[in-house]
């Protein structure tokens, strides 16, 4: 296992990383480890890339840890009462000296605006996740449902920061706690919003046009590109991230 430093006003955090060849065998390991951390009391989060992963990886930690440990798993396969993520919080949420193995998904662990608990848990991330998200809408009449709580910044020729000027009506449209079917058409992207680990940009042209109601019937659709940061994984117990040839991707 290696190191990789970050630190900056913003992080100051330990990135472990296991840079090994496809099939080389890292999630066993990574799942024998978390078995054995689990037999000492801690708690570990394994976020996988996909729902297979999860179904292979729930399956053969249960079977290697014998009945002995609590593995647990939070996905869209396993109908619980609420969303994904309000489930995960709900979980995390929990104070427990048992220890534990929790699956998620990649894209709901790292789609949270807020993780509870945080220095409870190991993290390990199996596979480099994805670090930008690209939304595309066609807004010409509704944009304002969103762009009257932003604004831009930081402008280059093509691009724009957007940033938040009203935190409560986009922390309303993140939680969506009523199962507003208007507000889950900008879920994703509030959350981005008002998290502290993206950034989040758009192309100004098609902005412009957007608010002028100039999208030519789609063609300039609003463009959001949302960047995670490493900030993410500040404030675990630990983190560790596993892909093929990490050093090369980093």
């Amino acid at each position: 296992m290696n190191k990789y430093g970050i630190s900056n006003k913003r992080v100051s955090h330990i990135i472990h990383y296991v840079n090994g060849l496809c099939s080389a065998g890292k999630t066993h390991k990574a799942v024998r480890h978390a078995i054995e951390k689990a037999e000492r009391g801690e708690r570990t989060i394994i976020a996988q890339p996909s729902l297979d992963c999860i179904d292979e990886w729930y399956k053969k930690t249960k079977e290697l840890a014998g009945g002995d440990i609590n593995v647990t798993r939070i996905d869209g396969s396993n109908k619980g009462n609420g969303k994904v993520r309000a489930r995960i919080k709900k979980h995390l949420k929990r104070r427990t000296f048992c220890g534990e193995i929790l699956f998620v998904t990649q894209q709901a662990l790292l789609g949270m605006p807020y993780v509870p608990n945080k220095g409870d848990w190991n993290l390990i991330v199996d596979e480099i996740p994805n670090v930008d998200d690209v939304f595309e809408m066609n807004l010409p009449n509704n944009h304002n449902l969103l762009t009257d709580h932003v604004q831009r910044i930081n402008p280059t020729a093509e691009t724009s920061e957007l940033v938040i000027t009203n935190r409560d009506a986009l922390e309303r449209i993140a939680y969506n706690k009523d199962n507003d079917e208007i507000d889950d058409k900008f879920q994703d992207v509030a959350r981005y919003l008002i998290s502290d680990h993206h950034k989040v940009y758009v192309f100004n042209e098609n902005y412009v046009r957007t608010l002028n109601g100039d999208t030519e019937n789609g063609k300039y659709k609003l463009q959001i590109q949302a960047i995670l940061r490493p900030s993410i994984f500040d404030g675990y117990k630990s983190t560790t991230i596993m892909g093929a040839n990490f050093t090369e991707n980093m």
